[in-house]
């Protein structure tokens, strides 16, 4: 069977924009942490809000490796911060406070 990724990837795309949460998995050492969190996408781009000074930004910070889930589908991900103004204002429209 070929699989086709551009049909993939919007099934993918569709799958993330119907549910907003996602199951984020971050490691250190030994050490996993998974948890639920709020997601935006710009396609295949997942953003997510955290402080690099809790657990979460300071897993990040060591390893940049991580996990989504959603339903049955697991993405490998290599996570990193931002501050750009644009990445951030796709996040805030999407998550007012």
């Amino acid at each position: 069977m070929v699989l086709d990724y551009r049909v993939l990837s919007n099934e993918i795309i569709k799958l993330i924009e119907e549910r907003q949460t996602m199951i984020l998995a971050t490691c250190v050492g030994n050490h996993v942490t998974a948890r639920t969190m709020n997601v935006v996408n710009d396609d295949l781009t997942i953003y997510f809000q955290t402080g690099k000074n809790g657990e979460k930004g300071k897993q990040i910070h060591e390893n940049p490796n991580v996990a989504i889930a959603v339903d049955n589908i697991q993405i490998e991900a290599a996570a990193r911060f931002t501050d750009n103004t644009d990445e951030i204002t796709l996040y805030r429209l999407c998550n007012p406070e």
